[in-house]
């Protein structure tokens, strides 16, 4: 009997490895979602620590988003930047934690339900008043803005990841099928909006005075 030559023995351990880690993030479609998903707020964590995210124009990017919107939302977006402008080192510097601890929890199998619990409540404030919920209600909307939101998506997605013994997560199959085309809808109807009517939303977006006067004093 021949006995295993040193560069097999070698190759072991990795391939043992490589099958681990595909056992542990990738079992399954779901588990593979989970993966994905953790990885996505890996990289936002980081992203959030880019050197614009601590300057007065990532405030009046947000400020910027409140053009056209409902009055409840403008306010709301409004004193969420006034409140982020305030302490923008340490709210901006708390936000990427929270993403990585989202991340970490998704890759970890015991956090895996904390995590997507956490993630949907950050989902909702940042699809709120950092991204204009989208701006669906601006008259503007179009998916090359980002419409309905990516952050809306991760939280679709989270639904759909959720560890439950039926397949499709909370939504379940049918569930999950007619979130994704009401998804899809939303998107071709606003690719099919005439661009008038866009043209019209923009032109009917303004800033409003709080809005400036705050983008002005983080300015200065």
């Amino acid at each position: 009997m021949s006995s295993p030559s040193a560069s097999t023995l070698r190759g072991r351990p990795s391939v043992s490895l490589g099958r681990a880690a595909h056992a542990y993030l990738a079992s399954d479609a779901r588990r593979t979602l989970q993966t994905a998903l953790g990885l996505i707020w890996l990289l936002d964590g980081a992203l959030q620590l880019q050197p614009f995210m601590y300057s007065p124009g990532f405030v009046h990017g947000l400020l910027e988003t409140t053009a056209g919107q409902p009055q409840w939302l403008a306010s709301s977006i409004e004193l969420g930047a006034h409140a982020l402008g305030s302490n923008l080192v340490i709210l901006n510097t708390l936000s990427a934690p929270t993403q990585f601890l989202i991340g970490l929890g998704l890759l970890y199998r015991p956090t895996v339900r904390c995590a997507l619990a956490i993630s949907f409540a950050w989902s909702l404030i940042v699809w709120g008043l950092a991204e204009g919920c989208g701006l669906m209600f601006t008259g503007s909307a179009s998916p090359l803005t980002g419409a309905p939101g990516a952050v809306l998506l991760y939280a679709i997605l989270g639904l759909i990841a959720w560890p439950t013994a039926r397949p499709g997560g909370l939504l379940g199959v049918r569930g999950a099928r007619t979130t994704w085309a009401a998804v899809w809808l939303v998107m071709a109807w606003l690719w099919l909006l005439p661009a008038k009517q866009r043209e019209r939303g923009r032109e009917r977006n303004h800033v409003s005075p709080l809005g400036r006067a705050l983008a002005e004093q983080r300015e200065t």
